[in-house]
């Protein structure tokens, strides 16, 4: 019998610190990823990304294979280079590199390959799995996600702050786009004031539910986080701040094997014992 599949489709960071590369790609897909492979649930975790055939690339996807995440679509483009998250400093924000990177070119592949990520009973994606690409794989992604939507399946949406590669008024049309597609929302409350503005709190999600989105979770910096099926709302406290990507991949595993969203929820947020 199959089991459930989980695709993440996103970037995957080399993380370069003071110390040298670090083993374990960064990034908020590869963390998702990640974090989901990570629960006990039987499912497959899957990565859809673009890597380089260079020595770093090597690395991250030996490193993705043996933390459990199926890399049957991991791109490996020759001649390119994989996108770098560089750290001067250990408390430093990253300097990220994409110019000319694998990522670029994800989009348009082959049609099977479009359509073996479309099986998946789950897609998920970032805000930032639209923004790095070029127009032409925006619109290739994009026509992905219509019809895993159309067939019955869900994408689940990562939103976090506007992607710097975007300008505001991009940032603000290709969320509305994504929002539009998508069936779970992981959202922090700030991300939900710059899309709704006055509309915040209840109002606001229910207006995400009006619009097709079936599931949302959303957190603020106090350590509150909230989980919302329609009238179904579970709201819970943590002493510290979830990761956004983390919570987001154990969330979906936990979902995807059939748990109620308050166990879903506790479990993404590690309140269980």
């Amino acid at each position: 019998m199959s089991v459930p599949r989980l695709t993440v489709i996103g970037e995957c960071l080399i993380d370069v610190g003071p110390s040298g590369v670090r083993e374990v790609p960064t990034g908020d897909a590869a963390t998702l990823a990640l974090a989901a492979a990570q629960t006990a649930h039987a499912h497959e975790t899957c990565l859809a990304t673009a890597l380089g055939d260079d020595p770093l690339s090597d690395a991250a996807a030996r490193t993705l294979d043996a933390a459990g995440i199926r890399t049957m679509f991991v791109q490996r483009l020759p001649g390119e280079l994989p996108a770098l998250s560089v750290r001067a400093e250990e408390a430093g924000d990253p300097l990220i590199w994409r110019n000319g990177t694998a990522i670029r070119r994800m989009f348009p592949v082959h049609p099977g390959y479009l359509s073996e990520i479309g099986a998946s009973d789950v897609v998920a994606l970032t805000a930032t799995s639209l923004a790095v690409l070029p127009e032409g794989g925006r619109k290739t992604l994009v026509q992905l996600l219509r019809y895993v939507r159309t067939s019955g399946r869900r994408v689940a949406l990562l939103l976090g702050s506007n992607p710097t590669l975007w300008s505001e008024s991009e940032a603000t049309r290709e969320t509305d786009r994504l929002l539009g597609l998508c069936s779970t929302l992981f959202a922090g409350r700030r991300e939900l004031e710059t899309l709704f503005g006055a509309l915040a709190g209840d109002a606001a999600i229910d207006a995400l539910h009006a619009r097709g989105v079936t599931e949302v979770v959303i957190w603020d910096r106090s350590g509150g986080t909230l989980a919302s099926a329609g009238e179904h709302r579970v709201q819970r406290k943590s002493t510290t701040l979830p990761v956004p990507a983390s919570l987001a991949g154990r969330f979906l595993a936990h979902r995807l094997a059939g748990a109620e969203i308050e166990a879903a929820l506790d479990d993404a947020l590690l309140l269980k014992p």
